[in-house]
């Protein structure tokens, strides 16, 4: 028996229920410096702003943070991309990478 791969070219109709977004993974890569601590409240602040599901996660395990390749802190990993490294972002910043996500 073949099977062929075929594409569905109409949206499926609604049936009154709402799929919900899947979860933006937000990792905070540092090890307790004065800048990780900030982009820390930076992210807690817009995630809490935006509409979306966010799961915000601290890793301050140096072996963890050297496996992304992020050798200066603060580093900013969304969904298992690092965006940022070396710097602290501001709101605004933050905000559109979050929004391409």
């Amino acid at each position: 028996m073949k099977f062929e791969n075929k594409s569905i070219t109409k949206p499926f109709p609604s049936r009154g229920f709402k799929v919900n977004p899947p979860t933006i993974k937000i990792e905070i890569l540092g090890t307790g410096c004065a800048k990780c601590i900030a982009l820390q409240k930076v992210v807690q602040e817009v995630a809490s702003e935006l509409e979306g599901d966010f799961s915000i996660i601290k890793v301050d395990d140096i072996e963890q943070i050297i496996a992304y390749q992020v050798l200066s802190t603060p580093g900013l990993v969304i969904n298992g991309e690092v965006k940022s490294s070396g710097k602290l972002l501001s709101k605004n910043e933050v905000k559109s990478l979050l929004s391409e996500a």
